[in-house]
């Protein structure tokens, strides 16, 4: 979904989003499954009265081979690549809250897209070590906002036709020697989830317009 609306257009990539819960909507068996549109590429599915996990998991693997091989859009220059994360109602999940259950299943999710192997990946209680982590990464973003942790570099663009610098990249870095090899996708990622990029964004648009001044 972010690639065709970057490269051909919100509205392309509404129709072609539309297209996309119309078929995945086929393959949903009403009496006992709901699906939820949870973010803009990404659903759960809801399947209640499960007596065989296993049908779930054979269930996945046949969706995600029929979703990936059906043409949703003729004309889109893109392969759809569809991937899903398992959590099943068993062990410490029962007696988890719903913000957990979600959580988890992001993660889940995120190892079954970062495979090179696995269309789909179920839960593994191991995986708490990431919720875990994500949650101390969330205290300790919102003590960097406060304390102004962060700092902008620039990265030049150069133009060979004109021989000169025509522009700089601003990259975000988080100066924590905890976090220095940590992807700005990371807490980016939380920052949003947890209603701090707000705060975050006027940190960056300050130091922007610093940066700014400081040319003239």
């Amino acid at each position: 979904y972010d690639n065709i609306q970057k490269t051909i257009g919100r509205d392309y990539a509404r129709q072609f989003m539309q297209k996309f819960i119309d078929e995945l909507s086929k393959y949903i068996e009403k009496d006992h499954m709901q699906i939820f549109h949870f973010s803009y590429d990404r659903f759960v599915i809801l399947a209640q009265n499960v007596i065989n996990f296993d049908q779930i998991d054979s269930w996945t693997g046949n969706v995600i081979d029929k979703m990936n091989n059906s043409i949703i859009l003729s004309d889109m220059p893109f392969t759809l690549l569809l991937k899903a994360g398992i959590v099943h109602n068993q062990g410490k999940v029962i007696s988890m809250d719903n913000d957990l259950i979600l959580e988890i299943l992001e993660i889940t999710t995120d190892r079954a897209l970062k495979s090179t192997v696995y269309r789909h990946v179920q839960y593994n209680e191991k995986f708490l070590e990431y919720t875990s982590k994500n949650q101390q990464m969330e205290i300790d973003l919102q003590k960097a906002i406060s304390n102004d942790e962060f700092e902008m570099f620039m990265q030049p663009q150069y133009n060979i036709e004109l021989n000169k610098t025509v522009g700089f990249e601003l990259l975000l870095r988080w100066v924590n020697p905890k976090y220095q090899k940590e992807s700005p996708a990371s807490y980016v990622k939380i920052a949003e989830k947890s209603h701090m990029i707000i705060d975050l964004g006027r940190l960056i648009i300050d130091k922007v317009f610093k940066i700014a001044e400081s040319f003239n």
